[in-house]
């Protein structure tokens, strides 16, 4: 490979709504797909995609509820990845994503009834990356408006007791590795190196027969934490909400 890498990402939607990816690898060299709604439309475009992809399966517990209104229940989401890689797709191109974590009892709950669901269908995926929910004022008013509390009363980002109380869940749980972006305090509190959504590992895995000495950069979106590299560019182009409604989604439309 003698130019320079270019992979394409689905955080501007969600890539089991808008199907564009598929067709839009073609102008990249491999492709991280995101998404919290695993359909068979898309395992059939991630099956047939022109391009090495990593398929990263969101699943965060609250599926169905308030605040994913549209979003399947997690059981269905895991059982449609174990569907995914049943039909040939290497365990190893995909990563359980828990994106975001809610450090409150309830989401707690959340995240052990998710992990323990991964482990009740025997899922043979390794890789778990996690965040904490980030709270903007404008996910503070979607709350407000449907009669549910602030979750960081008077702040953006969790405490060190709700990181501390996540960490405790994720502990129980050794059998998966763990990996964050952009959340220095919960790498740190539970022992790990910050890891891009694109990283080098990533990259290693896409294309394990290319000899790729070529130097990577970090954090092209100037993100406080972010250890994406520079050949990280979109492929969806949604700047709103999707149809899954979520409250929590950082996008104020």
């Amino acid at each position: 490979m003698n130019h320079s890498l270019r992979i394409g990402i689905t955080e501007r939607g969600d890539a089991g709504l808008d199907l564009s990816w598929h067709d839009k690898l073609y102008t990249v060299d491999g492709g991280i797909i995101i998404t919290k709604n695993l359909t068979p439309a898309c395992i059939d475009k991630i099956l047939t995609a022109p391009k090495p992809v990593i398929v990263h399966c969101t699943c965060t517990g609250w599926g169905g509820t308030i605040l994913e209104p549209n979003v399947p229940a997690h059981i269905r989401q895991l059982v449609h990845l174990n569907d995914l890689i049943s039909k040939g797709f290497p365990a190893d191109h995909c990563v359980l994503r828990i994106d975001p974590i809610i450090p409150t009892a309830d989401g707690l709950e959340k995240l052990n009834n998710v992990l323990n669901a991964a482990k009740a269908i025997h899922l043979p995926v390794k890789r778990v990356r996690i965040s904490l929910i980030d709270e903007y004022k404008h996910v503070k008013a979607r709350l407000k408006d449907a009669g549910l509390p602030e979750i960081y009363p008077g702040r953006f980002y969790p405490n060190a007791n709700q990181i501390a109380a996540t960490v405790r869940i994720l502990k129980k749980h050794p059998e998966f590795e763990y990996e964050t972006c952009a959340e220095t305090k919960l790498a740190q509190a539970l022992g790990v190196s910050p890891v891009g959504c694109i990283s080098k590992k990533d990259i290693q895995i896409l294309f394990p027969n290319e000899n790729i000495t070529e130097q990577f950069y970090t954090n092209p979106q100037n993100r406080g934490g972010c250890c994406c590299l520079s050949c990280k560019t979109e492929l969806l182009t949604n700047k709103k909400r999707c149809s899954h409604q979520c409250l929590y989604c950082y996008w104020r439309g």
